[in-house]
């Protein structure tokens, strides 16, 4: 379990700080969110908001959960940075898989090394010294937010929860990302969900449906963040 834990780390990891910024950033690619509608149980994605990445060579579709903070502060996982102590800022619960991986979005006009532009000032990163520059020299109220986890499908899988009536795709707003009131932001997309808001999402490469996907999955227990 070590040795597959520590393959899985490495793969996402990869993924996400070694997408080249130029793909990220192709104008045909824009951000979108997936909001649960109000049939989903599952507890994990239960009223949930995903934003969406870009997509990459490999066969998984990955999001971040947006609207999910935590009781964990970000002094519990950075406990070296001292200036965190006068803060109360929380991590948000970014999904079910890799929640040993944290995760930063934050805003810059340009893109640090190690990390990746999504879609216009927004930038991430799963480097650990760069989460903790942005986190030491962060100011009051600007707009950055730390993620444990993050949700992943297979394409198939995500295919059939779109058919099966599972989420919205709605186009992103990037100023919701940072949102003062993550608690609202669910029922906020939900009331704009009619048909001339939703999109129709593409999947960025084949597949075919009826080859299974190997993935390996690492689950947060529940209890431990709310």
């Amino acid at each position: 379990m070590r040795t597959a834990a520590a393959i899985f780390i490495f793969c996402a990891a990869s993924w996400l700080a070694g997408k080249p910024t130029e793909e990220a950033q192709k104008p045909e690619e824009k951000p979108f969110y997936l909001v649960a509608r109000p049939e989903l149980r599952n507890p994990y994605f239960r009223q949930s908001v995903v934003l969406m990445l870009p997509a990459t060579r490999l066969p998984l579709v990955v999001g971040i959960i947006v609207n999910k903070p935590t009781r964990i502060p970000l002094l519990q996982i950075f406990p070296q940075i001292p200036g965190l102590k006068a803060k109360s800022k929380k991590a948000y619960f970014g999904g079910p898989v890799g929640i040993h991986v944290p995760i930063i979005l934050f805003r810059s006009p340009r893109v640090p090394k190690l990390a990746t532009r999504l879609f216009g000032d927004i930038c991430m990163s799963v480097d650990s010294s760069l989460m903790e520059r942005v986190l030491k020299n962060s100011r009051n109220g600007q707009e950055l937010q730390l993620f444990l986890g993050r949700a992943q499908w297979s394409p198939e899988q995500l295919q059939d929860e779109l058919r099966g009536g599972a989420w919205y795709p709605i186009r992103a707003d990037s100023n919701l990302i940072f949102t003062r009131n993550p608690q609202s932001l669910w029922r906020t997309l939900l009331s704009r969900a009619r048909p001339g808001t939703l999109i129709e999402y593409g999947f960025p490469f084949g597949f075919a449906p009826r080859v299974a996907h190997t993935l390996i999955f690492m689950y947060a227990p529940i209890g431990d963040f709310w």
